[in-house]
């Protein structure tokens, strides 16, 4: 169940001809309810995901114009925006778990509700309590002052001004073990030895070890404290829009910004790893620098050039260069250890049920005590993220030449070219992935492969050391083609066309940091992106029939009768959607390659084909597919190749304007979306080792909605 309310309020004030003051301010609060599947003992349901969660956003802003002359003007700005998002497991403020005899638990408001209970293959996620992430506040104030001046003189429009922004971000969460703990029961406990062989386990073994007791792995998070982050910005700009002639103008600019680097709220609020040296320095203690000695760098200047040149009095060609900058990506930071911390129970060897269990409860929190020097010894197994001293604001190079012709009958064509180029975009990059297969000499596999893991080679590092960031590239070439029609004659029309190819070595769609998948050849890395559509085309419509009032037909003597009412203020509208799909994602088992770090795929042996089969019936042709036998080799297909399953919408509604009385009209409207109702195919299962390789087993969207609303306007 979602609810949500809104509202928005806006003064205006003129206090003399040349003063001018505006504020403005809006309150938005969502809040969901998500009721778990087993009631107040939580359950599987959206990934243990169960309870309730508020979001409430504020956002105002002061504005002040000040008219100097009929050529001079300032306008200042003051801004504020927060937002406070609280989540909470549907048995927050209980004691569950002490309730049924788990005890160590439910020690005060944070860590209240039911513990975490998995059952591995198919019964976790959790099969009893809620998600490791639950309860979490996040809240995040950004503050802004900006001041711009605007000077006209002769046929130049000159524009210049400066913007400061102060960033507070804050997060109370705990994802490792959970703030209320887990208990996870594998095969380990109840599996016979067979010596060198594998023991013969399954799904029973597991119940077995959940019945007696026995778990494979437990722990909590303890020491939740918030992940702060605090930023300065700052940015200036200048620039100059020069009408040469009455068909040619040009505008050019330049913009410099300013980052300084982030600090936490209080000492010791972050945790960086050195590669270097194999150790965890905590900000604030024993002289270590707060914003963890990253360098400040001044030399971020974005220049920007347009120009618009009217060839006749129906045609307009448009050119443009610009260089924009782009933010640190702040969700993955140095929230290290100690900063966040977990009390883990491991088992003494694989077969021993691990230290503590369900009967013995969880002893009281142990955290770690930070040395004077700040200087942490860090554990070899687990993984750190490493923040670039030497970190350097991405950029992007953006360009296009447009032309535009108006044409007959209210329409207007508009064909462009439009790309960009990415420098020093921010990838996740381990540096403690394998640098090649993990096999002897003879090409057989290797059980260790600490060997060609460098850190593990160094440190006797075995996990993750994932670096912030390693510096990619990316492109982005388009051909875009509209072809509108201006509202006239109660009929809108607009229509677009996109051919495009994106390009990147980061193919997440977006997420921070994305990450590599191949460390053995990090070129393959550049690949389309994992959201490239080639083909797009979307065209919109909005009709209104031609009854009524004010309209060809039913009007003349019958504007106020019953057939002018009935017919009149009549509207429709449609929306069509088509796309070609989205590269497909394949990989392939990688217990051959034995090389942790780098994801296998399969060889290609025969052109891709598509079949078009649904459920139990191949999308496309597995037999082009084969995986590899070899030890140590790569398949040969690319990450992300060829194309998925093609997408049609088509959305339509149809809409009622009256009027009540002189001063009150009302709107009814009615809209299906999907209205035919067709299915929008999920991809096909791209694991060449998985039995549903080339499968189409379920849909993304395409199911008809529709909905009725109404509106009274006064």
């Amino acid at each position: 169940m979602k609810n949500t309310t809104s509202f928005d309020t806006k003064l205006d004030y003129n206090r003399t001809d040349n003063d001018r003051l505006a504020f403005r301010f809006s309150r938005a609060v969502q809040s969901t309810d998500e009721q778990p599947v087993f009631g107040l003992a939580g359950g599987t349901g959206q990934g243990g995901f169960q309870g309730t969660g508020t979001q409430t956003v504020h956002s105002t802003a002061l504005i002040h114009t000040h008219v100097f002359s009929p050529t001079l003007i300032v306008e200042t700005r003051t801004g504020l925006s927060h937002y406070h998002n609280v989540a909470l497991n549907a048995d927050t403020g209980s004691n569950a778990s002490d309730a049924i005899g788990i005890k160590g638990v439910n020690l005060n408001g944070f860590t209240s509700g039911m513990t975490n209970i998995n059952i591995t293959g198919g019964f976790s996620s959790p099969m009893i309590g809620y998600s490791a992430s639950l309860p979490w506040d996040r809240g995040e104030t950004n503050i802004s002052i900006t001041n711009i001046w605007t000077k006209i003189h002769g046929n130049h429009t000159f524009k210049w001004g400066v913007d400061v922004r102060r960033l507070r971000d804050d997060l109370v969460q705990a994802q490792t073990f959970g703030p209320r703990g887990q208990f996870t029961f594998g095969t380990g406990t109840t599996a016979l030895s067979a010596g060198t062989a594998s023991p013969k386990t399954s799904l029973a073994n597991n119940f077995a070890a959940f019945l007696l007791d026995a778990p494979t792995a437990v722990g909590r998070d303890v020491s939740v404290i918030s992940g702060a982050w605090r930023e300065t910005e700052l940015f200036s700009f200048v620039q100059d829009q020069w009408q040469l002639s009455r068909k040619l103008t040009l505008t050019g600019g330049v913009r410099w910004e300013l980052y300084l680097p982030p600090t936490p709220s209080r000492s010791g609020g972050y945790s960086n790893y050195n590669p270097a040296n194999n150790t965890l320095v905590v900000t604030g203690i024993g002289g270590n620098p707060d914003n963890l000695g990253r360098e400040t760098y001044y030399h971020y200047f974005a220049p920007r050039f347009g120009v618009a040149y009217r060839l006749t009095e129906k045609t307009v060609v448009r050119a443009g260069f610009g260089v924009s900058y782009e933010p640190f990506p702040n969700n993955n930071y140095a929230f290290n250890f100690p900063v966040r911390q977990a009390n883990g129970f491991p088992q003494p060897n694989s077969f021993a049920p691990a230290t503590t269990n369900m009967a013995a409860g969880f002893p009281a929190p142990a955290t770690a005590v930070v040395p004077a020097n700040g200087i942490v010894t860090p554990a070899p197994a687990d993984s750190y993220f490493v923040v670039d001293q030497k970190f350097q604001q991405p950029y992007v190079e953006s360009w296009n030449l447009a032309v535009e012709r108006i044409l007959p009958y209210n329409f207007v064509a508009n064909v462009a070219y439009v790309g960009n180029h990415g420098t020093r975009i921010p990838m996740q990059y381990d540096l403690n992935a394998a640098t090649a297969p993990g096999i002897d000499s003879n090409g057989l596999l290797l059980k260790n492969v600490c060997a060609v893991e460098p850190l593990c080679q160094q440190f006797g590092r075995t996990a993750a050391t994932n670096f912030l960031y390693r510096g990619t590239s990316s492109n982005y070439n388009a051909l875009q083609a509209k072809l509108n029609r201006r509202f006239a004659k109660g009929f809108l029309l607009t229509t677009s066309y996109t051919f495009a190819k994106a390009l990147a070595y980061r193919s997440d769609g977006g997420s921070d940091g994305g990450s590599a998948f191949n460390y053995l050849d990090f070129r393959a890395n550049y690949s389309v992106t994992s959201y490239n559509r080639t083909h797009t085309f979307v065209e919109s419509s909005v009709y209104e029939l031609p009854f009524g009032k004010g309209k060809p037909w039913l009007q003349s003597g019958l504007q106020s009768g019953w057939a002018s009412w009935i017919a009149g203020g009549w509207q429709i509208s449609g929306v069509l959607t088509l796309m070609s799909g989205r590269p497909l994602d394949f990989s392939a088992n990688g217990n051959l390659l034995n090389t942790p770090g780098t994801r296998q795929t399969p060889i290609q042996v025969a052109p891709f084909n598509v079949l078009g089969g649904i459920d139990t019936n191949p999308w496309f042709d597995t037999s082009a597919f084969r995986t590899v036998g070899t030890n140590g080799v790569l398949g040969t297909v690319p990450r992300f190749a060829f194309a998925g399953p093609r997408l049609f919408n088509l959305d339509a509604g149809l809409f009622r304007r009256f009027t009540v009385t002189e001063r009150v009209g009302m709107e009814i409207r009615a809209e299906a979306f999907s209205v035919t109702n067709t299915p929008q195919f999920d991809q096909p299962n791209s694991n060449a080792s998985d039995v549903n390789f080339g499968l189409i087993k379920g849909t993304v969207g395409g199911n008809r909605t529709m909905q009725l609303g109404g509106k009274i306007t006064f």
